[in-house]
């Protein structure tokens, strides 16, 4: 992307948004563990820990923050940035009326290929992610109403992980669907602006007139054609078949309620204190 456009746009504000985002979750993770480990230790009359468990729990959470940060910023962020820069391009061209039939076909097809190829990709892997995420946010809404070291870091997390899901995702793959769909509408609407009583005015008034968005996009039969193109080439991200836009944020939105609405009413109207294969470790951390 970048040697093709000759700039590093693309980057802008990526690395100090991954930077923000590496001391924020490390700030919350510490947060939360500390706030846990005591309250745990206080609770079931523990000996405080030492030095070593605070060099160690910052260490391994930053680690981790900053591989996961930098792999979700620099890598899938910047990949739909960089998507999204080309389709803005390319569009540009179109409403400026600065590009013929034979050359947009050849422009798509260069880099639609490039955005199916990327797009399979990141829908597979995100099918993985979502499906880890879910497990793991659903985990900590489990424990934050059944178990007995339930701690308000259980429930921050499950929300942390529905905003991660609902709104930080779709943000660089949403517009990526979106724009797709602007170009169709916007190839389709270029027919030029039909002014019967200007029909005997110069070319010349009438571009200065109306200007080059009301000038006829090629003529209708190479619109068609385009239009066919485009909708046998269009590839969305996509993630179980849910179009990642505004219905997935939606259907995520209901599940991460839906589950925390459920496991409040089963287990305070209905008194049910969780699985059976957590019997044990819930008798021995009540006593």
């Amino acid at each position: 992307h970048i040697e093709e456009h000759g700039s590093a746009r693309a980057f802008d504000g990526l690395f100090e948004h991954t930077v923000f985002s590496i001391v924020l979750m490390v700030s919350a993770l510490s947060i939360f563990s500390l706030t846990f480990v005591y309250r745990e230790v206080d609770r079931r009359d523990l000996d405080p820990p030492g030095v070593a468990f605070y060099f160690t729990t910052l260490l391994s959470y930053t680690l981790m923050a900053t591989i996961h940060m930098a792999t979700d910023n620099l890598i899938y962020e910047f990949m739909g940035q960089g998507i999204q820069h080309e389709q803005r391009v390319f569009a540009e061209k179109i409403r400026a009326r600065s590009i013929d039939f034979e050359t947009a076909m050849k422009s798509h097809r260069k880099f639609n290929t490039k955005q199916r190829n990327i797009v399979s990709k990141v829908s597979l892997e995100l099918n993985i992610f979502v499906t880890l995420a879910c497990i793991a946010s659903f985990s900590f809404c489990y424990e934050y109403f059944v178990m007995p070291h339930s701690h308000w870091g259980h429930l921050a997390n499950f929300i942390v992980f529905g905003v991660m899901l609902c709104i930080i995702l779709p943000f660089s793959w949403g517009p990526v669907n979106e724009n797709q769909d602007a170009l169709r509408i916007l190839v389709a609407e270029s027919v030029g602006k039909e002014v019967a009583s200007d029909n005997t005015m110069p070319a010349e008034t009438l571009e200065s007139k109306h200007g080059k968005e009301e000038e006829e996009l090629w003529d209708a039969a190479k619109r068609a054609q385009f239009l066919i193109h485009l909708q046998n080439t269009e590839y969305k991200c996509r993630i179980f078949g849910w179009e990642v836009g505004p219905p997935f944020i939606m259907e995520m939105g209901f599940l991460f309620a839906s589950t925390a609405f459920l496991l409040w009413q089963v287990t305070q109207l209905s008194g049910w204190q969780g699985f059976s294969f957590d019997k044990g470790t819930y008798e021995e951390s009540s006593s």
